[in-house]
């Protein structure tokens, strides 16, 4: 298998997400890119629970299990310590975010407007897998191979998604950020974050056979959601 995966990041070249400071190859986060594998070779990394886990994967895990109608930071408090007891949580994740942020998020127009939603239909950290080609890759705005041999050929992607809300008739996606930066970078930082949605988007799409009609990035420290407009090549 390591023989098959250096030919193949060999034929790959670079990846590049353009929000890393380093570049991806073939092998690449599913909090970032998803990991990219030949199909023959495909692995599904999850996200693991490790020790010393960043402040990122903490909100994940909170926000994962936390009740979203736990609607002030008491009820929140409550519901995490009643989690952390389960051992669904641990104290480490607790320690590392900011319950208030992930309250006003429920509480926020968009959170609402989620809750309002069938709860069968509101998904948290849900898997994907789905197909994509260099062409399909370089239009969402990622930085492919340009060999013209391996244009059209398939890629299994597999990643993550924090949130989504599958519904009969559509699909809305969201995906929590919880970086520190200046409310002047936030055109920039979701210009950056843009082909990472992209990509979810069209792989929800992809598995569901349904459009997904609302796209947005939630910047917890920045209390702001942004929308992500629909990719140039969409109808």
């Amino acid at each position: 298998m390591d023989d098959a995966m250096s030919v193949v990041e060999e034929r790959l070249a670079w990846w590049r997400y353009p929000f890393a400071a380093t570049r991806l190859r073939v092998k690449a986060s599913a909090s970032s890119l998803g990991r990219l594998t030949p199909l023959e070779h495909a692995v599904y990394p999850g996200r693991q629970k490790e020790s010393g886990k960043s402040r990122g994967q903490a909100y994940h895990r909170v926000i994962q299990f936390l009740d979203p109608d736990a609607d002030s930071l008491e009820k929140a408090r409550t519901a995490a310590e009643a989690l952390l007891k389960k051992g669904v949580l641990e104290t480490e994740d607790l320690e590392a975010v900011d319950l208030e942020l992930i309250v006003m998020f429920w509480k926020s127009e968009i959170g609402v407007r989620i809750k309002r939603q069938q709860r069968e239909y509101l998904h948290r950290e849900l898997p994907f897998t789905a197909r994509f080609s260099n062409r399909e890759l370089r239009d969402l705005g990622f930085q492919v191979s340009d060999d013209p041999f391996i244009e059209d050929e398939p890629i299994l992607i597999q990643g993550i998604v924090d949130l989504a809300v599958v519904t009969p008739e559509e699909i809305w996606l969201l995906d929590f950020k919880s970086e520190s930066f200046r409310p002047e970078e936030l055109a920039e930082r979701t210009e950056r974050h843009t082909p990472q949605l992209s990509l979810y988007r069209d792989a929800l799409e992809k598995t569901y056979r349904r459009t997904v009609t609302q796209t947005w990035i939630h910047y917890l420290e920045l209390r702001r959601t942004m929308t992500i407009p629909p990719s140039k090549n969409r109808d």
